[in-house]
């Protein structure tokens, strides 16, 4: 029986040594598909986050120049404002002056002509007494 026995445990022993033999040729070729695996996930993680990243890097971008824009114009808007209220108050002024200018050039030439008729009348008078004179 013993002998028997033992045959048994060395069939059982011989088949546990296949399977683990076989175990251990499946689980070096199931490691290597889960890292295999592993390595195409990462790779496509990767790509997905870098691609996640442009686009938010891009938005943020375009907000943050969108921002700048819109302050620049405030700012734009604020120095038109100021540039033509004093150029508003610089063409009233001028037309102060121009309505003080015609007005002045009025009365010059008024007095001129009020003048030249004086004269005028003057010399027609000391003509019409050389006439009679005559």
């Amino acid at each position: 029986m013993t002998n028997e026995l033992s045959a048994h445990m060395s069939e059982i022993n011989g088949i546990l040594i296949v399977k683990i033999e076989k175990i251990k040729a499946c689980d070096g070729s199931v490691t290597a598909k889960i890292k295999k695996t592993f390595i195409e996930m990462n790779k496509k993680f990767s790509k997905e986050l870098s691609k996640i990243n442009n686009e938010v890097d891009a938005e943020f971008e375009r907000f943050v120049n969108k921002l700048l824009n819109e302050e620049v114009n405030a700012e734009f808007e604020k120095i038109n404002i100021k540039l033509n209220s004093k150029l508003d108050a610089e063409i009233e002024f001028f037309k102060a002056c121009n309505a003080r200018y015609a007005s002045e050039a009025q009365r010059i030439l008024s007095n001129f002509e009020k003048t030249c008729y004086n004269e005028f009348g003057k010399i027609l008078s000391k003509f019409n007494t050389s006439l009679k004179a005559l």
